[in-house]
């Protein structure tokens, strides 16, 4: 960061999230435990990162996402030790970044972030629920609805959920995001959050709370697009 600041240039600052694959491993036909997806995740990271610094100094934070955790109930049905998990799905995400060449990174739990009202996992629970009164107002509530119709195929197919369950989750799972939105805005060089999943109006939840004329900059990889036109 001194280097940065010395050579007068301002740093760009990717933030991504990444799930933990580990925990969704548990469940046998829900994932693997070599946490494929995390690696080609960080790969197309690294290699954003890297073409990234060619121009400017690049530092990146992945989130780890042990918050609004997909599928928590069954999952803590078969795993009794989720805090061992975690620690192992972080340990094993860091050689993940080494192994990929990513450079001027850290990783952060998303309840380790600092928010206005406190740590975020001080106010959300590990499934989503919030510890503190939460209100949305009707653009919240729309943007709710679109991710709740684009994700509804996908969770009855994976987990078996009805409707009215993957809406609740959806709620609780745009009211983190939301919240890791405003939460982001306080790190410092001045983020943009990489949006690293197929479902693309999630990308927009990060600003569900935040001031319309002050968003966080969200940038949705176009290779995620792509996947998602060739589905369509």
């Amino acid at each position: 960061m001194a280097v940065w600041a010395a050579s007068g240039q301002q740093p760009i600052h990717f933030v991504t999230a990444r799930s933990p694959e580990l925990l969704h491993a548990q469940i046998k036909e829900q994932g693997s435990k070599l946490l494929p997806r995390s690696e080609a995740a960080v790969k197309r990271l690294a290699k954003l990162s890297s073409s990234s610094q060619d121009f400017l100094p690049t530092q990146t934070t992945i989130l780890f996402a042990d918050l609004a955790i997909d599928n928590l109930e069954k999952i803590q049905e078969v795993c009794s030790e989720i805090e061992s998990e975690i620690s192992e799905n972080l340990k094993r995400l860091q050689e993940i970044c080494h192994q990929s060449d990513l450079e001027n990174f850290q990783i952060l739990r998303m309840s380790q972030l600092d928010h206005p009202q406190g740590k975020l996992g001080e106010i959300l629970d590990l499934a989503g629920n919030p510890q503190i009164s939460i209100c949305l107002n009707a653009r919240a509530e729309k943007m709710v609805e679109i991710v709740s119709r684009e994700s509804l195929e996908s969770h009855q197919r994976m987990f078996g959920w009805s409707e009215k369950e993957s809406r609740e989750h959806n709620r609780k799972l745009a009211i983190t995001m939301g919240l890791v939105g405003q939460a982001v805005q306080l790190l410092q060089p001045p983020p943009i959050i990489i949006h690293n999943e197929a479902f693309i109006a999630r990308g927009a939840l990060n600003n569900l709370f935040t001031p319309l004329k002050d968003p966080v900059p969200v940038v949705c990889l176009t290779d995620l697009l792509e996947r998602k036109k060739s589905k369509g």
